[in-house]
């Protein structure tokens, strides 16, 4: 069958989409993963992936696929570690190089990717909030839309892609605005504490921005920027009473006590016994490693209510025990490279060239500290980030290139 030029960008735009539409809700793994799939077999057929010549960081990102490889003979599980790499790095890559090639080569496909974000989160949004509304105002974790550490590890994601494309699509205005504030509302509904004081350090790189690209005064984003600080800390507040029903000493007593802090030689430990490539790839290595549920049980007898503790609840901390300081190092060096990509384009003169370089450097700096109380970055949720960094840096490229 002969497809015209529009027809296969349809076609394109459809599989991305359709991926990212259905990301979100759990048990959908094969069809998500079928659709980016066939995105990345269109995309070689009908453009070539010959774009991500113009990727930045092209070495650090090679080398963080390939360390994983060259460690896995020495992990332990190796079965698990293959299929976690697979999962996790492989996928999104290849979801990267989809989003990275497609806002480089049509804006159009940044519009599709729009609508279908918008579609699937205004969906998992209402869904949330009306499980919630008949859950006694507790966001119901087991729902197909997803629990609340989730949706809000998306939503830091999603907001500032959504502040780029108010500035890239000015018929979309009005519509951006009412689902930002949906998206917002509802992650301060979802209980999870962390949002604050991650969607406080996005709004506040924001500002930064604000203050030079529309020549604002120093004190007024001062004044700002500290009614921001202290609203977000009485949010802060206000959530952590509710989750103790209004007994701040019972907030406090949990927070002296909470287990993350208390476990936290758990990880160290491991981390000493074996510092430069860690015992495998795979959020749960931790768990195998200890030997697996019954002895993790046996450590957590004095939580009764099941406290989950089968990784580290810390990105770094998880990364130092599967891959290594070695393997952090790399991470790091290429989320810092990323970071003064964004930097440099968040300078430029051309404003939407700019509000890209704002929106990629916000989303790092409120991925990294949403994981710090609770490693997020897996699975879908590290799918999501790389497709939304591939349409940044796609856009970014298209815009430098010469």
């Amino acid at each position: 069958m002969n497809f015209s030029t529009t027809q296969k960008d349809y076609l394109l735009a459809f599989c991305s989409g359709a991926f990212l539409f259905i990301l979100p809700f759990t048990h959908t793994v094969a069809i998500r993963l079928s659709f980016l799939l066939l995105a990345f077999i269109a995309l070689i057929a009908i453009y070539s992936l010959s774009a991500l010549k113009q990727l930045p960081c092209k070495k650090i990102v090679f080398l963080w696929i390939l360390f994983p490889l060259l460690i896995l003979p020495f992990a332990w599980n190796i079965p698990y570690s293959f299929n976690e790499i697979k999962v996790e790095i492989v996928y999104s890559i290849i979801a990267f190089s989809v989003f990275f090639v497609l806002a480089y080569t049509k804006v159009f496909f940044i519009k599709t990717t729009l609508i279908a974000v918008i579609l699937s989160f205004t969906l998992v949004s209402l869904w949330g909030l009306w499980n919630s509304y008949w859950n006694d105002g507790i966001w119901l974790e087991t729902a197909r839309h997803n629990g609340s550490a989730s949706y809000i590890s998306y939503t830091l994601i999603l907001l500032p892609f959504l502040l780029f494309t108010y500035f890239l699509f000015a018929q979309y205005r009005r519509l951006l605005v009412a689902i930002i504030l949906l998206l917002t509302l509802t992650s301060f509904i979802s209980g999870q504490r962390i949002f604050l004081f991650a969607f406080l350090a996005e709004i506040l790189i924001l500002m930064l921005w604000a203050k030079q690209a529309f020549s604002i005064n120093t004190k007024k984003i001062i004044f700002i920027s500290s009614a921001i600080i202290v609203i977000v800390i009485l949010l802060a507040l206000l959530s952590l009473l509710n989750r103790f029903d209004g007994s701040f000493e019972a907030a406090i007593q949990y927070q002296q006590h909470d287990p993350r802090f208390r476990l936290l030689s758990i990880p160290i430990d491991l981390i000493k016994n074996a510092p430069l490539i860690g015992y495998g790839f795979g959020r749960e290595t931790m768990l195998h490693v200890l030997g697996g549920e019954a002895e993790l049980k046996q450590i957590l007898a004095e939580y009764p209510q099941g406290y989950q503790y089968n990784h580290a609840h810390n990105l770094f901390l998880n990364y130092a025990i599967e891959i290594g300081l070695l393997g952090l190092l790399i991470f790091v060096v290429l989320l810092g490279c990323l970071f003064t990509h964004y930097y440099t384009c968040a300078k430029h003169s051309n404003r939407l060239l700019a509000i890209a370089g704002v929106a990629g450097m916000a989303i790092l700096i409120g991925f990294l500290i949403r994981n710090q109380s609770n490693d997020m970055f897996y699975r879908d949720m590290s799918l999501f980030f790389w497709s939304i960094q591939g349409v940044l840096l796609g856009f970014i490229a298209k815009m430098t290139h010469k």
